[in-house]
């Protein structure tokens, strides 16, 4: 077995464990899943700088802002909704960030 295809494996387990409830429990919500994500990653977290580690936890913050959507996923896979949901918040900050470039130099031109 490749290290992908045991990394695969390992990811498809513990999205199974996310989504088999008990019989008289309650399925986890979304967010609980983000919140057991994020535990996962705390070995990780506490390697980096102090500055890094604000990323880190922005990219969670991220997927929690996109949590309903995430809800609407049959079979998450808990990490991809959270990378991917960071993209789009880090896509909507560029956007900004260019428009107010574009306001900037518009100011400027007119100076």
């Amino acid at each position: 077995m490749t290290i992908c295809q045991h990394v695969r494996k390992d990811i498809t387990e513990n999205d199974k464990r996310f989504m088999v409830s008990q019989v008289g429990r309650t399925v986890r919500t979304f967010r609980d899943a983000i919140d057991i994500e994020e535990a996962k990653w705390k070995p990780f977290r506490r390697t980096l700088k102090p500055a890094y580690r604000e990323n880190l936890s922005k990219i969670f913050e991220y997927a929690r802002s996109c949590v309903d959507a995430g809800t609407m996923i049959s079979t998450p896979r808990i990490t991809e909704v959270v990378l991917v949901a960071t993209m789009i918040e880090m896509l909507q900050e560029l956007k900004e960030l260019k428009e107010q470039v574009k306001h900037l130099e518009g100011k400027k031109g007119m100076a």
